[in-house]
């Protein structure tokens, strides 16, 4: 019993350090990829697994995610709980709590009680996690933890159909993200380093069972992306990437065990790093190398399969596929961590739980410190990921030469109604980096509503320019044209959004708004009503539609509107 409550005990510490980032908030990229986002909202689960991970709306080149369980996760808490920010945050801390069991649970098929439960403390309290647990849109890291930590505890079990179960749990965790499908390697070196018994063909078989199912997962994810696309596009050349892989896996491995550099956002930029951090990584592999030979000769297995886990899982996240737009980001530790955790249990079982007689406690004493250490900085760094405001702060201080920040910054006073705040901040990213996308669109939305056309119709042709597949570029466009007077011309541009984005809400507001100027009612209240099917919780269209009921004295739609959409009276109270 006693045994119990330790492991629960720990699991709670785990979620309780990231109670600071608990807010009714959605932050960041959620606004997006959940708060406006369709797929949540799709009648029927058959449209998640047939759809990208990103909307249209977000993607700014091809889009080449496929995470149909990460959406059917938010599908079903919007389902359930509404958009509400809270429940999402919640989901967060207890797939956090389920992920952290599930790591006592592995580890203890190698370790001693107390070596798992070392190794289970410094997965639960490593502040690397605080963006996976504090950040909604980050739940897939968490969720491709708990199904690959499943599927391993089923493969390495006595029962005979975990051979054929395993496979099969761990394609959830490929639906969860891409970074999943490294786990066959670790499968494979699994049975390569305790599975001796087997004969290379058994081996074989159980393998290509695991390669049957990656085949049923790239086909879904073909069908939905249209294509066989696993990596976007990259100005750093791959050469150059491959040269800096080194220093990313050293600088990460240091970084779960020392976690000394944790922030809301890197400032490192791979075009401008310096060629002496390629030679130092390349050193340190290099010493990292020669440490692993040394326990192959020692034929320690155990340890050699903590580190087989933790690199495997840093393969995709070393810059050498462009697999995301970010070059680091402490979540992509969350999955490799669990390897290093391990480790640090097998290292407490070997030497820390046998120290002198002449200093009996001083190995306990360094470890609650250490774990001392890991909670009050998961707590600090929660409090970073509570609402806009504080994060993107953050940005700018941790990454001042970074214009993601300061966009930030300028789109929550823009949408204040702050525009000399917001056109400060604005300027600052656009001369950080004159190409970046969302300072583009922002800095037109200021100059239009300065009544600076030519200015904003600058910036838009150079966002449009740089990024012709991003709908924003062609709504912006469209909503310039109407400040210029030409609604036929805006109408154009809308349509253009809408091919590219049919179910975005914007883009069918804007659409549904000019198509009612142009005389096409028809259409354009089609425009609208999708618009309001797609955003429930939105006021833009929904103000739109009700508008024009009201103008055409219709008292039973706008009845109707009103008790489908009450967000309204806020509009109707303040006249």
């Amino acid at each position: 019993m006693r045994n119990y409550l330790v492991i629960i005990f720990i699991a709670l510490c785990g979620i309780l350090i990231y109670l600071p980032s608990i807010s009714n908030n959605f932050i960041w990229d959620d606004h997006i990829i959940i708060e406006q986002n369709s797929s949540i909202r799709a009648p029927s689960i058959l449209w998640i697994w047939t759809h990208p991970f990103l909307p249209p709306g977000f993607a700014q080149e091809q889009n080449i995610y496929y995470r149909p369980m990460t959406i059917f996760s938010f599908w079903s808490l919007y389902k359930i709980f509404g958009e509400s920010a809270l429940f999402f945050r919640l989901f967060l801390l207890l797939s956090h709590f389920l992920a952290i069991l599930l790591v006592y649970k592995f580890s203890r098929k190698f370790l001693n009680f107390n070596a798992a439960i070392v190794a289970m403390a410094s997965f639960a309290l490593n502040p690397v996690h605080t963006e996976s647990v504090c950040f909604p849109s980050a739940v897939s890291d968490i969720l491709v933890a708990i199904f690959v930590l499943i599927a391993f505890i089923v493969y390495i079990s006595k029962n005979k159909s975990g051979i054929f179960i395993a496979p099969s749990i761990w394609l959830f965790a490929l639906f969860a993200k891409e970074n999943a499908a490294v786990g066959i390697f670790a499968i494979v070196i699994y049975d390569i380093l305790f599975r001796k018994e087997l004969k290379f063909k058994d081996k074989i078989f159980r393998w290509s069972i695991w390669i049957i199912y990656s085949i049923i997962y790239f086909a879904l994810r073909i069908n939905a992306l249209g294509g066989f696309e696993i990596a976007g596009a990259s100005l750093v050349p791959f050469w150059k990437r491959i040269l800096f892989a080194p220093y990313f896996l050293l600088r990460y491995i240091l970084n779960v065990f020392l976690p000394f550099d944790i922030k809301v956002l890197h400032p490192e930029v791979m075009l401008k790093m310096n060629y002496i951090l390629s030679f130092v990584g390349i050193i340190g592999v290099v010493i990292l190398g020669i440490f692993i030979v040394y326990i192959i000769k020692k034929k320690d297995k155990i340890s050699l399969f903590g580190f087989s886990w933790l690199i495997i899982f840093l393969l995709p996240v070393l810059g050498i596929a462009s697999l995301s737009n970010a070059l680091w980001a402490d979540r992509f530790l969350y999955v490799p961590s669990i390897g290093a955790g391990f480790l640090f249990g097998l290292l407490w079982e070997k030497y820390g739980a046998k120290s002198p007689k002449s200093i009996p406690r001083l190995s306990k004493i360094l470890l609650a410190g250490y774990f001392l250490f890991l909670m009050f900085s998961s707590i600090i760094y929660a409090f970073d990921w509570r609402n806009d405001n504080i994060l993107f702060s953050r940005m700018t201080e941790d990454a001042p030469m970074r214009a993601i920040g300061f966009s930030g910054k300028s789109g929550i006073f823009a949408t204040k109604n702050m525009p000399d705040s917001a056109y400060y901040y604005i300027e600052k990213a656009i001369a950080l980096e004159p190409n970046y996308l969302p300072a583009l669109i922002i800095m037109a939305q200021l100059q239009m509503q300065k009544e600076n056309l030519d200015s904003a119709k600058f910036y838009l042709d150079k966002a449009v320019t740089t990024y012709p597949n991003y709908v924003y570029c062609y709504s912006n466009l469209g909503i310039y044209w109407i400040y210029i007077g030409d609604t036929t011309l805006a109408t154009k541009y809308f349509i253009m959004a809408h091919r590219i984005a049919p179910h975005d809400y914007i883009v069918n507001k804007n659409l549904g708004v000019a198509m009612i100027s142009l005389g096409d009612t028809i259409a354009g209240l089609e425009y609208l009503e999708r618009a309001c099917e797609y955003y429930p919780e939105g006021t833009k269209a929904q103000f739109e539609l009700l508008n024009f009921y009201y103008s055409v004295r219709d008292t039973v739609k706008m009845k109707e509107m009103l008790d489908k959409y009450p967000q309204l009276w806020q509009f109707i109270r303040k006249q």
